[in-house]
Parts: C-alpha cells; sequence; structure tokens
C-alpha cells in the first residue's frame, strides 16, 4: 500500500470515527481506536479533547491509567509542556493510591515528556523523581521492562544536562537488569537499548569519534539480527522490535550530524514497516544535508 493510500484510509477512518463520536457514545473500544487513528494523522488537539472527555467518566483504575497516560503524552508531544508536567504530576499522585506500589514507573518513563521538564527548567525535580521511583520498586519480573524504559529515559536527560558519566552509568545498570535473567527474551533489546544510551552520552560530551565507533559496532549487531531474519534463521529480535532499535538508534545520530550513520539505520527501519512520521522527516532532512557538502 503507498503512503497516500495508507493516509487516505486513515483519513475516511477517523471521519468514520468523528461520526460514532458525535453521538456521545464514548466506550473504551471506540476511544482507543479514535486515539490511535487521529494520532496516526496527526490530530493531536482531537486526541486531547477525546481523552478530556472520556476521563469525564468514572473508568476501572486500568482504564484511567491508560487515559491519563495517553492524555499526558499527547499534551507533551504538542509542545505544551506546562500542561504536560501538572497533567504527569497529576497523573503520578492518582496513580500512587490507585495502582500497586510498583507498578508506577511507566508513569515517568517516556522520553519526549521527560525533556517537558528539561524545556520548563524542572529537570531536577524530575530526576528527583526519578530517583524516588527506581529507590522504592522492589525489583522483580514483572516490572523489569519499566525499569529499563525509566532508566533508558534518566539517562537520557542526564546526557542532555551534561553528566555523561552518570548517564553511562545508567547504561551499565541496564545491562546488569538485562542479565538478571539470561533467557529472557527482550535481552537483546535492553542490551542494544543501553549501547543507544551510550550513543547519548557520547554525543551530548561531544566525543565524536568515540560516537562514530560504537555507532559502527551497533549497527552491524542490528543489520546482522536484519539478515538473520531476512534468511529465515532465528533472530534475537522480533521486526518490529528490530524497527524500534534501528529508530532509536538514528537518533543520537542525526543530532549529532553524522548523516552519514544515521541514515541507513532509518531506511531500514522504513523497510521494517515504520510509519513515523518524523523518521521520514529525519531521514529527508539528513539526505539533504548530506547533498549539501
Amino acid at each position: 500500500m503507498t503512503d497516500d493510500a495508507s493516509f487516505d484510509d486513515f483519513s475516511q477512518a477517523a471521519a468514520e470515527l468523528e461520526a460514532r463520536l458525535a453521538t456521545g457514545s464514548l466506550d473504551s473500544a471506540l476511544v482507543h481506536t479514535a486515539t490511535s487513528v487521529f494520532g496516526h494523522l496527526g490530530r493531536g488537539e482531537a486526541v486531547v479533547d477525546l481523552l478530556t472527555r472520556y476521563l469525564d467518566q468514572h473508568l476501572p483504575a486500568a482504564e484511567e491509567a491508560w487515559a491519563r497516560g495517553e492524555l499526558v503524552d499527547q499534551v507533551a508531544v504538542l509542545g505544551r509542556c506546562d500542561e504536560a508536567v501538572e497533567a504527569q504530576l497529576a497523573l503520578l499522585d492518582w496513580a500512587r493510591v490507585a495502582l500497586p506500589a510498583d507498578r508506577l514507573l511507566w508513569i515517568m518513563a517516556d522520553g519526549t515528556q521527560a525533556l517537558c521538564w528539561v524545556t520548563i527548567g524542572r529537570q531536577e525535580e524530575w530526576l528527583a523523581i526519578f530517583a524516588e521511583l527506581i529507590d522504592e520498586t522492589v525489583p522483580s519480573p514483572g516490572n523489569r521492562l519499566d525499569r529499563l524504559y525509566l532508566l533508558r529515559t534518566g539517562g537520557v536527560i542526564l546526557a542532555e544536562l551534561g553528566r555523561h558519566e552518570d548517564a553511562l552509568q545508567l547504561a551499565r545498570t541496564m545491562r546488569s537488569i538485562a542479565d538478571e535473567d539470561p533467557g529472557w527474551e527482550r535481552g537483546f533489546w535492553a542490551w542494544t537499548e543501553a549501547r543507544v544510551l551510550q550513543l547519548h552520552a557520547y554525543r551530548a560530551a561531544g566525543q565524536r569519534n568515540t560516537l562514530r565507533r560504537s555507532a559502527i559496532a551497533v549497527t552491524a549487531l542490528l543489520d546482522h539480527q536484519y539478515e538473520l531474519q531476512q534468511t529465515g534463521q532465528e533472530p534475537a529480535a522480533d521486526p518490529a522490535t528490530l524497527r524500534t532499535l534501528y529508530q532509536n538508534a538514528g537518533v543520537p545520530l542525526y543530532r549529532a550530524g553524522e548523516y552519514d550513520l544515521a541514515i541507513p539505520l532509518f531506511e531500514r527501519a522504513i523497510d521494517l514497516g515504520s510509519t513515523a512520521l518524523q523518521v521520514r522527516e529525519w531521514l529527508t532532512r539528513a539526505r539533504a544535508a548530506l547533498d549539501d557538502c
């Protein structure tokens, strides 16, 4: 299916969803579908309006957690950082009462949301909450993934703040968590994300040679998994995970201006099915920057 056809299909689906939403019905399946479709079309304001209406209803705890989390995410993506931070704090306060104590890490684990705190100068407050959640959480297999997500985001924030050694320490902690269970199916993902965090730290520190060497090594790891997948062998990461890793590894390289290294990563992510508009935008800009050289 072409990109234009896909966009048209989503636009038609959005029109149908709007007609259903106009009736006043806000059942969970409809809201989840509309949030996904509107989000794909970049209609963040429509998602915010929908979720705000949805949260006026009485919802089960799990559903309210989802809706509150999506609302924070959409407001952050729209760049309304003051609102995003306050909504995230409200979510955390609510979750401390409504959710198990070892299931709170996800609330602060998103990178875009965390960068909002930096944007408005409240990064130390974010880091204090980060440390508090890590200290309060009893490690378990059930929260392993959330621990890794939060540590990854914490590392990116520390790198942005110039605390490169602290970011690298969190990368090492991520690897130790991945090793808690040698047979864990997400082990390759966790190890690779730890190496991507290193790329963020090297970029922020201006260590170009180290950044390029590490990026080449990470790309080789990902390409090996891709080759296994293409030849019908058993890779350590499924296509969706591999696609995400290619995208994530490309980001610090793009931001560092290492376009020759970033371009193949974004191209491979798209080859694996990425529809993220930002990835295509980064790829277009990176190609243009190389053409201008």
